[in-house]
Order: structure tokens, then sequence, then C-alpha cells
């Protein structure tokens, strides 16, 4: 299942970052895992990514996804719809 999220951070040197999901939660991901262009990657982008199930004890996201331009604003409002919805309760 694909999961919309916005990347919290993303160190170029390193080519890695942590991806935050509307619940809060954060998911680990570096430059070996991105399907797209690279150089879209920065704070705030929305991107897609499955979880990684086979890591125990950390979140690690897996194929992550960024969106071409024609699809990124209705991510974008995914993510804050999922957002609204987790604060309300």
């Amino acid at each position: 299942m694909k999961i919309v999220g916005k990347i919290l951070w993303w160190d170029q040197r390193d080519q890695n970052g942590i991806i935050v999901d509307a619940n809060g939660n954060e998911f680990y991901f570096d430059i070996s895992i991105i399907e797209g262009k690279v150089s879209s990657l920065k704070a705030n982008a929305v991107v897609q990514f499955t979880i990684h199930t086979e890591v125990k004890k950390a979140a690690f996201a897996k194929s992550v996804n960024i969106p071409l331009s024609k699809s990124k604003n209705k991510l974008e409002r995914e993510f804050e719809k999922r957002l609204q919805l987790e604060m309300a309760f």
C-alpha cells in the first residue's frame, strides 16, 4: 500500500533523509530507493512510499516515488486531508 508523506529533511551530501506521514510517523530513506528525479528531493516535498516491513525496531521507507508535477497537487491535498483527520481525534 502506498503512503503519502512529506520529506522532513534530506541531506544532499550523505544522500539520506526522513519522511513523515500524516500520523507523524517518521521513516528513514536513502538514495538507493528513490524512483524519480533526485533533484526534486527537498524538505516539505510530497512523496509516495511503501513501508519496509523486514526491518525490526526501526521504520524504513521502501520505494519512494517523487510525483510528477501534474499529480503533486493531488498528493499534497491528500496528505493535508489525512493530517486533518488525524488531528481531529
